[in-house]
């Protein structure tokens, strides 16, 4: 038995989202890269659409999520 199977590359910093098959932007607290969707783990952060990577979370700074940074006081 065979099964038919398509393949979608999507631009770098979108992910395929197979409930709509379509590309869809990467959201904040993720990275997108080979059309794929990673979410950040604790002590990085992503503040932005279409990220390609997590950051960590700088010196002198708190990231309470992985889309929040801010200063310490």
């Amino acid at each position: 038995e065979c099964f038919a199977t398509t393949y979608y590359t999507c631009t770098e910093g979108w992910y395929f989202e197979a409930s709509t098959e379509t590309c869809e932007p990467c959201p904040l607290a993720h990275y997108c890269v080979n059309s794929d969707k990673v979410a950040c783990i604790a002590g990085e952060f992503v503040d932005f659409k279409f990220a390609l990577f997590c950051m960590d979370c700088p010196i002198d700074h708190y990231c309470p999520t992985t889309s929040t940074v801010l200063a310490c006081n």
